[in-house]
């Protein structure tokens, strides 16, 4: 809960939250590779480990704090956690082994039910479980991310889900192009992803292509790793 911690003493406006879950059910703010550079075993999946296995790991970030040791908190734990002190919360909902997308949507919308979190915003690099969420629960606030696939090369299309509220784009596909497809008034915030040092720049889009496909006012997100300076993103004014 410290890197929480830190970033809502930092006033930042949004966090986001990765979503994965163990072997019996329960949601957890963890990912794969977080849990893989914990054990030191690049194979690990929370999928594969139940509850009580993944509530005995104890993990030693180094924040320049000094370090403390840390238990991994449930969904629910972080969301009582942050919601009320930050403008938006995105759960970004991790899909893998041995359940994948099964009851996933369900699970999800339900610890958020739950934790009452009137301000989380869902998305997922699955529009099956995008989709779900929304059968689920028409008003609920979704998006999706546009990648580029590993094995085709193909870039999945930047329009393709009429209700959603926020579009990701993974930082390498951001070009001249897609600036100009977005032109328009932009109204930004920058929302810090704390456990993977990751910022996110949301856009809120007023252009009439969006306009006549989707809600008027759209949000786009460009993803940006602080790791990589070698790139940079021109953001009109």
């Amino acid at each position: 809960m410290d890197a929480y911690r830190i970033a809502i003493q930092s006033h930042v406006d949004c966090i986001e939250i990765d979503v994965s879950r163990s072997l019996d059910g329960t949601l957890f703010a963890l990912h794969d590779r977080d849990l893989q550079r914990m054990l030191g075993n690049s194979t690990a999946k929370v999928g594969f480990m139940s509850t009580n296995e993944i509530n005995k790991l104890e993990a030693d970030f180094k924040l320049g704090l000094g370090s403390s040791e840390h238990k991994i908190p449930t969904i629910h734990e972080a969301l009582a956690f942050v919601s009320g002190s930050v403008k938006q919360v995105v759960l970004d909902v991790k899909v893998g082994p041995p359940s994948f997308e099964k009851d996933l949507a369900m699970d999800v919308l339900s610890v958020v039910q739950r934790s009452d979190c009137k301000n989380c915003l869902i998305w997922a690099k699955s529009d099956v479980v995008v989709h779900n969420i929304m059968n689920l629960k028409e008003d609920a606030k979704v998006g999706y991310i546009v990648l580029k696939d590993s094995v085709t090369g193909a870039t999945s299309n930047l329009l393709r889900m009429k209700n959603a509220v926020v579009v990701g784009v993974y930082h390498p596909l951001i070009d001249k192009r897609l600036v100009q497809i977005l032109h328009g008034h932009l109204v930004f915030f920058l929302c810090s992803e704390v456990l993977s040092l990751r910022f996110y720049i949301l856009l809120t889009i007023h252009h009439p292509r969006f306009s006549q496909i989707h809600n008027p006012s759209i949000a786009v997100v460009a993803i940006f790793n602080l790791l990589d300076t070698r790139r940079s993103f021109p953001i009109p004014m």
